[in-house]
């Protein structure tokens, strides 16, 4: 079958944002980039997925940006822009939606460095359909002043990235380039991707990984699984693809 593909993305709708009484005021953004990022598990053959997180910091939680929210809470939570391309906040809902889908998660691996080699040395000798595509990281919901809790949540690191953007068909100006060209007066330029089928195999949940487009794809099963379980705070963009 010809699957088409769509960039997954937060429809902005709810605004959520990172608080732990250790940080300085307005190092919240730093912090929570630094340590997100670098949560992403290893996986040596035969070992257990439920480690502890030496990364992730105790008292972490996420608090509503808005009062208005606690009503109108979604399946996916908007995280600040520094995070937005890497990571989406789900919902239980959604988290065990895309587990029945097949899409292979973990749960508070340990964390190592971005760069790590084993890492990659076990993601790549696995083929892309047994690889995680997803580390999921438990993490409390607050009201805006952070005085009741509203559930859990789970920040969702996307781990599998798949080399399968066509540079040559696509159009994709890198960003400190698009700065400069708007601060001379020009118009942003928006990114346009497409994709290599052959590339892509069995993939269904993964990221461009290209530094200045790293976008979120997912196939159009997904897709229409978390439309018909009605998944909301979400948005979807089809992509080429050649």
């Amino acid at each position: 079958m010809r699957w088409r593909y769509y960039r997954w993305d937060t429809d902005g709708t709810i605004t959520v944002r990172p608080f732990n009484p250790k940080w300085a005021e307005g190092d919240e953004y730093d912090r929570f980039d630094m340590l997100f990022v670098a949560a992403i598990p290893i996986l040596p053959p035969g070992s257990d997925a439920r480690l502890p997180n030496k990364v992730w910091e105790e008292g972490t939680v996420l608090y509503l940006d808005e009062p208005k929210a606690v009503d109108q809470l979604t399946d996916i939570l908007s995280l600040p822009v520094t995070v937005a391309g890497l990571a989406h906040v789900h919902s239980l809902r959604l988290k065990c939606l895309l587990e029945r889908l097949g899409i292979k998660t973990l749960i508070l691996s340990t964390p190592i460095p971005k760069f790590d080699n084993e890492w990659f040395e076990v993601m790549e000798s696995l083929e892309i359909g047994r690889r995680p595509a997803i580390q999921y990281i438990p993490v409390p919901l607050l009201d805006r002043e952070r005085r009741r809790r509203l559930g859990t949540y789970y920040l969702a690191k996307f781990l599998l990235w798949v080399d399968c953007v066509d540079e040559r068909r696509s159009l994709v100006v890198p960003i400190l380039e698009q700065m400069d060209q708007v601060m001379q007066g020009r118009e942003w330029v928006e990114p346009r991707i497409v994709l290599r089928r052959e590339a892509i195999g069995e993939a269904r949940v993964f990221r461009t990984g290209l530094d200045y487009v790293d976008w979120i794809v997912v196939r159009e099963d997904v897709k229409e699984a978390m439309e018909r379980a009605g998944i909301t705070g979400c948005e979807f963009e089809e992509i080429e693809v050649v």
